[in-house]
Protein backbone atom coordinates (compact mmCIF):
# COMPACT_ATOMS: atom_id res chain seq x y z
CA UNK A 1 0.00 0.00 0.00
CA UNK A 2 1.29 3.58 -1.17
CA UNK A 3 1.71 6.52 1.13
CA UNK A 4 -0.72 8.23 -0.90
CA UNK A 5 -3.28 5.53 0.09
CA UNK A 6 -2.37 5.50 3.77
CA UNK A 7 -2.64 8.85 3.86
CA UNK A 8 -6.42 9.32 2.33
CA UNK A 9 -7.21 6.50 5.20
CA UNK A 10 -6.13 8.38 8.10
CA UNK A 11 -8.08 11.73 6.25
CA UNK A 12 -11.03 9.53 6.12
CA UNK A 13 -11.05 8.13 9.16
CA UNK A 14 -10.41 10.99 10.68
CA UNK A 15 -12.92 13.45 8.67
CA UNK A 16 -15.73 10.12 10.04
CA UNK A 17 -14.14 10.27 13.74
CA UNK A 18 -15.08 14.55 13.73
CA UNK A 19 -18.30 14.35 11.95
CA UNK A 20 -19.57 11.12 14.27
CA UNK A 21 -18.35 12.94 17.14
CA UNK A 22 -20.39 16.57 15.68
CA UNK A 23 -23.36 13.80 14.86
CA UNK A 24 -23.73 12.61 18.05
CA UNK A 25 -22.86 16.05 19.89
CA UNK A 26 -25.89 17.31 17.83
CA UNK A 27 -28.40 14.15 17.99
CA UNK A 28 -27.55 12.68 21.16
CA UNK A 29 -25.61 15.20 23.75
CA UNK A 30 -25.66 12.63 26.55
CA UNK A 31 -23.95 9.67 24.05
CA UNK A 32 -21.78 12.68 23.43
CA UNK A 33 -20.62 13.53 26.86
CA UNK A 34 -19.95 9.37 27.69
CA UNK A 35 -17.36 9.27 24.29
CA UNK A 36 -16.02 12.92 25.22
CA UNK A 37 -15.48 11.82 28.95
CA UNK A 38 -13.85 8.79 27.19
CA UNK A 39 -11.53 10.61 24.81
CA UNK A 40 -10.37 12.63 27.39
CA UNK A 41 -9.79 10.12 29.79
CA UNK A 42 -7.47 8.16 27.71
CA UNK A 43 -5.61 11.31 26.37
CA UNK A 44 -4.96 12.11 30.20
CA UNK A 45 -2.76 9.03 30.29
CA UNK A 46 0.86 8.29 29.01
CA UNK A 47 -0.15 5.91 26.45
CA UNK A 48 -3.06 7.51 25.40
CA UNK A 49 -0.85 11.03 24.99
CA UNK A 50 1.64 8.93 23.36
CA UNK A 51 -0.79 7.42 20.53
CA UNK A 52 -2.36 10.72 20.40
CA UNK A 53 0.78 12.32 19.69
CA UNK A 54 1.70 9.41 17.25
CA UNK A 55 -0.79 9.44 15.32
CA UNK A 56 -0.63 13.33 14.90
CA UNK A 57 3.49 12.85 13.82
CA UNK A 58 2.04 10.07 11.06
CA UNK A 59 -0.51 11.86 10.00
CA UNK A 60 1.92 15.26 9.68
CA UNK A 61 4.45 13.62 8.35
CA UNK A 62 2.31 11.85 5.73
CA UNK A 63 0.98 14.89 4.45
CA UNK A 64 4.42 16.83 5.05
CA UNK A 65 5.74 14.34 2.89
CA UNK A 66 2.51 14.15 0.32
CA UNK A 67 3.68 18.00 -0.71
CA UNK A 68 6.95 17.40 -1.08
CA UNK A 69 6.86 14.95 -3.37
CA UNK A 70 4.21 16.84 -4.95
CA UNK A 71 6.47 20.01 -4.88
CA UNK A 72 9.45 17.59 -6.71
CA UNK A 73 7.32 16.24 -9.07
CA UNK A 74 5.91 19.54 -10.24
CA UNK A 75 9.77 20.81 -10.54
CA UNK A 76 10.58 17.92 -12.48
CA UNK A 77 7.74 18.37 -15.09
CA UNK A 78 8.55 22.32 -15.00
CA UNK A 79 12.27 21.62 -16.13
CA UNK A 80 10.59 18.97 -18.45
CA UNK A 81 8.13 21.70 -19.94
CA UNK A 82 11.07 24.11 -19.83
CA UNK A 83 12.98 21.49 -22.22
CA UNK A 84 10.29 21.34 -24.84
CA UNK A 85 10.04 24.55 -25.43
CA UNK A 86 13.57 25.23 -25.69
CA UNK A 87 13.51 22.67 -27.97
CA UNK A 88 10.96 24.19 -30.04
CA UNK A 89 12.26 27.09 -30.27
CA UNK A 90 15.62 25.63 -31.44
CA UNK A 91 13.31 23.74 -34.27
CA UNK A 92 11.45 27.02 -35.31
CA UNK A 93 15.27 28.10 -35.75
CA UNK A 94 16.42 25.87 -37.69
CA UNK A 95 13.39 25.73 -39.93
CA UNK A 96 13.86 29.89 -40.11
CA UNK A 97 16.86 29.41 -41.30
CA UNK A 98 15.95 26.57 -43.80
CA UNK A 99 13.23 28.38 -45.30
CA UNK A 100 15.74 31.35 -45.39
CA UNK A 101 18.10 29.51 -47.55
CA UNK A 102 15.00 28.14 -49.72
CA UNK A 103 13.96 31.67 -50.01
CA UNK A 104 17.69 32.71 -51.80
CA UNK A 105 18.00 30.38 -53.52
CA UNK A 106 14.58 30.87 -55.38
CA UNK A 107 15.24 34.56 -55.66
CA UNK A 108 18.54 34.18 -57.03
CA UNK A 109 17.12 31.85 -59.82
CA UNK A 110 14.37 34.60 -60.43
CA UNK A 111 16.75 36.91 -60.50
CA UNK A 112 18.67 34.61 -62.99
CA UNK A 113 15.16 34.20 -65.46
CA UNK A 114 14.67 38.30 -64.93
CA UNK A 115 17.86 38.76 -66.37
CA UNK A 116 17.29 36.35 -69.09
CA UNK A 117 14.13 37.80 -70.05
CA UNK A 118 15.18 41.37 -69.97
CA UNK A 119 17.78 40.38 -72.49
CA UNK A 120 15.18 38.71 -74.46
CA UNK A 121 13.52 41.54 -73.93
CA UNK A 122 16.17 44.19 -75.02
CA UNK A 123 17.10 42.25 -78.37
CA UNK A 124 13.69 41.90 -79.49
CA UNK A 125 13.19 45.86 -78.89
CA UNK A 126 16.46 46.22 -80.72
CA UNK A 127 15.01 44.26 -83.85
CA UNK A 128 11.67 46.17 -83.47
CA UNK A 129 13.50 49.29 -83.68
CA UNK A 130 15.76 48.88 -86.64
CA UNK A 131 12.52 47.77 -88.64
CA UNK A 132 11.38 50.15 -91.42
CA UNK A 133 7.73 49.59 -90.47
CA UNK A 134 5.91 52.69 -88.73
CA UNK A 135 2.59 50.93 -89.13
CA UNK A 136 2.23 47.96 -87.38
CA UNK A 137 5.51 46.88 -84.75
CA UNK A 138 4.50 43.54 -84.70
CA UNK A 139 4.10 41.08 -87.23
CA UNK A 140 2.89 37.57 -88.24
CA UNK A 141 6.64 35.72 -87.19
CA UNK A 142 6.44 38.29 -84.17
CA UNK A 143 3.41 36.87 -82.46
CA UNK A 144 4.51 33.43 -83.26
CA UNK A 145 7.41 34.03 -81.18
CA UNK A 146 5.47 35.26 -78.49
Amino acid sequence: MSLAAISWIIGIVGALGVAGLVAIAILAPTIFLVVWTMIKDFVATRLGLAIVAGAAALYLGLVVGDINGRREARAICDAAQKRAEEQAQQRDNQQAVIADDDAKQREHQLDQENVSLKEKLDAYQKELAARAQAGCALGSDDLKRM
